[in-house]
This record gives structure tokens, sequence and C-alpha cells, in this order.
């Protein structure tokens, strides 16, 4: 007998909100409505991010400072963290809150600057 716990729609895999780092940034060029969020501490972010990012730690992760930061739960949401650690988890944090169009960068700023995509610095 099948369980019924999960159709194959329903169930997440991790391609649904991984983005590699080239992708990460075509995204953020052809999308300028897009909330970028840095989920890092604020002493990684002071030595370099991706341009546009708002800073969230996911420590502090709450629904009154998403609402802070004036994310609506329809917009389109991209995560990023130092190795991808963080961002995976705040991804399903914001899908728990209702959020339905989230995803962050596979490998993290590490891979993007792996990749000589452009950091900015405070």
């Amino acid at each position: 007998m099948e369980k019924q716990c999960c159709t194959a729609q329903e169930k997440p895999t991790v391609d649904d909100f991984d983005v590699d780092p080239e992708t990460f940034h075509d995204l953020l060029q052809k999308r300028p409505q897009i909330k970028l969020i840095d989920v890092r501490k604020q002493e990684e972010y002071d030595e370099g991010y991706i341009s546009g990012a708002e800073l969230l730690p996911v420590q502090e992760l709450s629904q009154e400072r998403i609402d802070a930061l004036d994310v609506k739960k329809e917009d389109e949401i991209l995560l990023y963290c130092r190795s991808g650690g963080r961002s995976g988890h705040a991804v399903q944090h914001f899908k728990q809150l209702g959020y339905t169009n989230v995803k962050h960068l596979d490998g993290g700023i590490l891979a993007w600057e792996e990749k000589k995509l452009p950091i900015k610095k405070p």
C-alpha cells in the first residue's frame, strides 16, 4: 500500500530552491524587484556583500524583522550566507511563514566569489 504523505509535486527537492552563482547573478540583473537578503552576521556582511542586499542574520529571523524590510509574501526573495547552509535553513523558515517564492545561493558567497562575481565593501 502506497503512503499518502506527499505527492511528487509537494515533496520539496533541492532544485526547488538552490540557485547557482551565475543564475543568481542573472536574476539580480534582470529582476530589480527581487528582495535580496544576506542572512550572515553583521561582521561577515562588513567584510563584503552582494550589491543590493539587506542584512537579516538568520538568528534574528522573525516575521517582524522581515516586515521591517518591506518584504511581502508574494515577493521574489533570494537569500545567501557564507557557504549555503544558513540560507538553506532560512529558506525553510520563510516558507513556514508563508513566503512562496524563496530561493538561496547554492554555495553561498564563497561560491559567488569563486566565480569572480562582484562584491561590495561597506
